[in-house]
């Protein structure tokens, strides 16, 4: 850690990707787990309309694949990080898809995003209060 080299108390950390293919090519893990008290994980955005089938976007595990947080957090784990420095980002929002036909579920063939919510007004995706706020479902 940084802090017993200096006279500060101060936290010191760094945000890393959620996706390991780029944490792999990005950082060097053994080395900033000694000067890092903290690393937060984005484990979220893993899918999305963009992959053309419905699918949870940010699953804490899956039985195939590398996408969801298990696989990331284990991956910080195996590459220097102790637990304890590692804090798993959590999404409040929701991605939302527009399907091609009445089948849904996970799968679910998609044909682009989900309508805008009222005050984010981004398409394919929902804030937490906006799915709360929601009385059509």
């Amino acid at each position: 850690m940084l802090r017993p080299q200096f006279s500060w108390s101060w936290t010191t950390y760094f945000y890393f990707s959620g996706y390991s293919d780029i944490a792999k090519k990005a950082y060097d893990t053994q080395a900033l787990s000694k000067y890092l008290d903290m690393a937060n994980v984005y484990a979220y955005d893993y899918h999305g309309h963009w992959d053309q089938t419905t699918n949870h976007h940010s699953a804490i595990e899956q039985s195939k694949g590398t996408y969801h947080a298990k696989y990331i957090m284990d991956y910080y784990t195996k590459n220097g990080f102790d637990k304890s420095q590692l804090n798993l980002g959590i999404p409040f929002y929701g991605q939302s898809y527009t399907l091609e036909s009445k089948n849904n579920g996970m799968g679910a063939s998609v044909s682009g995003s989900g309508v805008p919510g009222k005050y984010s007004e981004q398409p394919g995706m929902l804030t937490f209060f906006e799915i709360c706020q929601n009385g059509e479902w």
